[in-house]
């Protein structure tokens, strides 16, 4: 499997040690094992991050949440969507 991951317009609020980041991405997955036209899915949409500081300054994040707005290709491609439409 091959994947790229694109993320892009971070808009970040930093509240305190907390902060949350929104972003817009793209990911597009091929699968050079199956045939051309069934070995591709890409996928966009939005992404919530939450953010906490460490007493040393350092930024972790400590949740995610992904909304997907676009799905288009081979689900199959994907393996936790293996099974869906």
């Amino acid at each position: 499997m091959l994947t790229l991951h694109v993320s892009t317009n971070h808009e970040v609020t930093i509240h305190h040690n907390t902060a949350k980041c929104q972003s817009a991405y793209q990911i597009y997955r091929i699968d050079p094992s199956r045939q051309a036209g069934e070995n591709r899915l890409d996928t966009a949409g939005n992404y919530f991050h939450s953010l906490i500081q460490t007493t040393d300054g350092h930024w972790l994040i400590d949740g995610i949440k992904q909304t997907v707005v676009i799905v288009s290709g081979n689900p199959q491609v994907h393996g936790a969507l293996r099974g869906t439409s």
